[in-house]
């Protein structure tokens, strides 16, 4: 594939997963070339922000199809950014993949320290 990278990891024993991304060099690129044709900071934003989430997208199929799982969690610090979690929402919905983002915790490092609290938690009550 033009313009990606692809990274493999059998940590979890799955086997080889292979994530297709757009290269970051690829949307710094496009950023300079739009401000070269004079486009306004805030378009140039706008159009990097969604070519991480086209990016982050493109991730999440290649895992879905790879794993053949169905659903995603979008969590953490990153997904505060409403803009970035509606672009993928958006660019998913034609997919049969469930979305879930957090409701009741934070999506920064408060859950993460709820999430921490409740796997300690856990562990200490097994035999």
């Amino acid at each position: 594939m033009r313009g990606t990278r692809e990274w493999h990891t059998d940590s979890d024993g799955l086997g080889d997963v292979a994530i297709a991304i757009s290269t970051g060099q690829q949307l710094l690129v496009s950023v300079a070339h739009d401000r070269l044709r004079g486009r306004t900071p805030g378009e140039i934003a706008r159009a990097f922000q969604r070519g991480v989430g086209v990016g982050v997208s493109n991730a999440i199929k290649m895992l879905c199809q790879t794993n053949g799982g169905d659903t995603v969690v979008l969590s953490g610090g990153v997904f505060q950014n409403e803009l970035l979690l509606e672009d993928l929402k958006s660019l998913l919905e034609t997919e049969l993949i469930q979305i879930w983002t957090n409701a009741a915790v934070p999506r920064n490092d408060g859950g993460i320290s709820l999430g921490q609290a409740a796997l300690a938690a856990f562990r200490n009550s097994q035999p």
